[in-house]
């Protein structure tokens, strides 16, 4: 699937969906109208189950990728789990696991679920399964008839239930079948049709406009409307979770929905699923709290206001129980080492170097080598937030891993590709720098029409074509076979003070502008040139976009750099953990080579994080720390994951006391550059080494 789309609309949706959920079991239009309550539950909020079958199938389920469907599976068994915990004191109190056998009790966790709503986490699991196996031997288009057929029989056990009891053979069947369920609305009959949709949504390459999409939904839901009317007037429904016209209404409406475009919202998938866990134990703590103060008319009688208490109260408890997950999710990753990022620092310093571009001008995002340390996933989503939709990285790798973890936007690989690997530019909808004549003539010839920026060499002598070589260039603006939608080159000492500097800068500056006319000025090519250091010290040089990356992170090369001026942050922090304090006499070695001696009593700590962490073994007797806002010096020689403090001057200090390595801590501060320093290195560098094993965590 096209990794560009957006799928905003998907979750918002589910919003509505988990609203028509709430409304099935609360029947608000019951007071106001038995029609219109039995048109809005028992008919349109029929749609509310099956888009989340196909979320999973557009999502989840797929012929090549069965771990990914596996984990899904786990999640859905882990949540099903604890809903099951949460309900089995109302079953007991309502005498509903009284006289069950282990028959009945299987037949209830596999199809039926523990309580009334639960159904739909089993059929998820066992639809998952039977569709990514069926895809593993099949065709989606064979395993579509095959899920059809097994909706047919679904439907004579449901809302066809009337037609075939009048034909001995489906009546005999239907009472077989009865033996192990309740409900064909289950794991077999209904949940895979919906599955294979999903993913026939993903994969058929002829899509939809939004127009036809929404035309052909509100045209089947009129006939699933007649349709329900019919087979109730003729008294066939057992049940009405299942309808014909349902498939091709789902089809329509989950194709409008993924051309919605507007920005993930993840933050509602956790919410919208504990609103469908928790919310028949609010309706009952709604009922027992109306009983207890005599409210029942009110809340309980007067359907409409038990429907809006009931979701706004599971709204209220689902996001409580999303944030502390989350916040129990953070304090796991906070287990020993880890790195902060901040998104209050990374939004400011956007702002900060938007104001010195033209308000035309865009951000080119440099996401390579993990985002300088600071997670390429975790800053290229939050970018994404924030309206910056061009990224720029070094390899086809990291370009790919964006976009399967659904990064947006123009993807720029600002280095070499194998030629071999081009299709997999074409696949995953990615640029590719141009970095020699030969180079772009192989591209051209594989005829594949992938986009392209043009590097030109204006004095660094890395990659591009040389911009006195007009006449090539302005060949390879005629490639037929090349998408051309932009060109840069890279300014080498934009970052030095000295006057030679600043006349080499501008001598390449002038030669990039005068290359601007070997381009064709009927296509729209984009220009770049500056990167951090060139907006920082020569905006004058902004063309249509800018490449951040150092800047972006409010951190400079070196020490010398660092301009409070700029109203730049430092986004990024490292943090850990006491994990062991210990006291030592006067002249006592400690550490790797004994390189450290004690001159007084000193109180030492240990510190998780090491080298292996990327911490520069250089640091070893010479850096230092932050613990409860004041500075402790770093001593004896940095471990592979571990380093020792000198923590004699503290007071009340603990096991577990957090100890800021890089960041702020009580108006005090380490800044990367101060590392780099120490190390002889720069800050690109020492942010370059941190290691995956540093977990990133976002904060405010």
């Amino acid at each position: 699937m096209s990794n560009r789309k957006e799928f905003g609309g998907i979750d918002y949706f589910r919003v509505v969906a988990a609203i028509l959920v709430v409304a099935v079991h609360t029947s608000p239009l019951l007071n106001i109208s038995s029609q219109l309550d039995f048109l809005l539950t028992r008919i349109l909020a029929r749609i509310a189950v099956p888009f989340f079958f196909m979320i999973s199938g557009y999502f989840v389920v797929s012929k090549k990728s069965y771990q990914i469907s596996s984990r899904a599976c786990k999640k859905l068994l882990f949540y099903y789990t604890i809903a099951i915990l949460i309900y089995i004191p109302i079953n007991i109190y309502a005498g509903q696991l009284e006289g069950v056998t282990i028959f009945s009790i299987a037949r209830m966790i596999i199809f039926d679920g523990t309580f009334y709503h639960l159904w739909y986490f089993p059929a998820s699991i066992i639809g998952i399964m039977l569709t990514t196996w069926l895809l593993k031997n099949h065709s989606i288009v064979t395993v579509f008839i095959i899920t059809v057929g097994l909706y047919i029989i679904g439907l004579l056990g449901d809302s066809y239930f009337g037609f075939a009891q009048a034909t001995p053979v489906m009546k005999e069947t239907m009472d077989f079948l009865f033996i192990f369920f309740d409900y064909t609305r289950n794991g077999i009959f209904m949940a895979p049709i919906f599955l294979i949709l999903g993913v026939a949504v993903r994969e058929c390459k002829f899509k939809l406009n939004k127009s036809i999409s929404m035309i052909g939904f509100i045209i089947m839901l009129i006939c699933m409307v007649i349709e329900a009317i019919y087979i109730h007037e003729l008294n066939w429904v057992k049940h009405d979770s299942m309808y014909i016209f349902l498939i091709p209404c789902m089809f329509f409406l989950y194709n409008y929905l993924i051309q919605l475009r507007c920005r993930d919202r993840i933050d509602l998938r956790n919410v919208t699923l504990w609103i469908y866990i928790i919310h028949p134990i609010v309706i009952i703590a709604i009922r027992g709290f109306s009983k207890l103060t005599n409210l029942t008319s009110m809340f309980v009688d007067n359907h409409l206001i038990l429907f809006v208490t009931t979701f706004l109260c599971s709204l209220l408890v689902a996001i409580l129980i999303a944030f502390i997950s989350k916040k129990k999710e953070n304090c796991n990753l906070k287990r020993r080492a880890w790195i902060e990022i901040s998104k209050k620092a990374l939004s400011n310093n956007i702002m900060e170097f938007k104001k010195r571009i033209p308000e035309s001008c865009k951000i080119m995002a440099i996401l390579k080598a993990d985002a300088y340390g600071h997670g390429d996933i975790l800053i290229g989503k939050y970018l994404n937030q924030l309206k910056i939709t061009n990224f720029g990285v070094a390899t086809i790798d990291e370009g790919i891993a964006l976009r399967k973890n659904k990064v947006k936007g123009e993807i720029l690989i600002l280095g070499y590709t194998d030629i071999d690997d081009l299709m997999l530019i074409k696949k995953y909808n990615l640029t590719q720098t141009l970095v020699s004549y030969e180079y772009a003539s192989l591209v051209n010839q594989r005829n594949l029409n992938i986009k392209c920026h043009l590097a030109i060499d204006t004095g660094m002598h890395r990659l591009g074509i040389n911009y006195e070589d007009k006449e090539l260039l302005y060949k390879i603006g005629q490639f037929k076979n090349i998408k051309l939608t932009g060109v840069f080159s890279h300014l080498c000492v934009a970052d030095e003070k000295k006057e030679e500097s600043r006349i080499y800068t501008n001598l390449q500056l002038k030669r990039f502008e005068n290359c601007m006319n070997s381009f064709d000025k009927k296509n729209h090519i984009e220009a770049h040139i500056l990167s951090s250091y060139g907006v920082l010290n020569y905006p004058q040089g902004a063309y249509d976009m800018v490449r951040l990356g150092l800047g972006m992170f409010g951190v400079y090369s070196t020490t010398q750099d660092i301009n409070e001026q700029d109203n730049l942050m430092p986004v990024l922090s490292i943090k850990s953990k006491i994990v062991l304090i210990r006291e030592l006499n006067p002249n006592e070695k400690l550490g790797y080579g004994l390189q450290y001696t004690t001159k007084d009593y000193t109180k030492i700590a240990v510190v998780a994080g090491g080298y292996g962490d990327g911490l520069p073994r250089e640091l070893s007797c010479k850096g230092r720390v932050l613990i409860k806002g004041e500075y402790c010096p770093i001593v004896g020689r940095i471990c592979m994951d571990q380093f020792m403090v000198d923590i004699s001057s503290l007071s009340n200090i603990h096991v577990g006391e957090i100890v800021t390595i890089v960041g702020e801590d009580h108006e005090k501060v380490i800044r990367v550059e101060e590392l780099a320093n120490h190390a002889n290195s720069i800050s690109n560098e020492i942010l370059c080494q941190l290691k995956s094993r540093l977990p990133r965590i976002l904060v405010e």
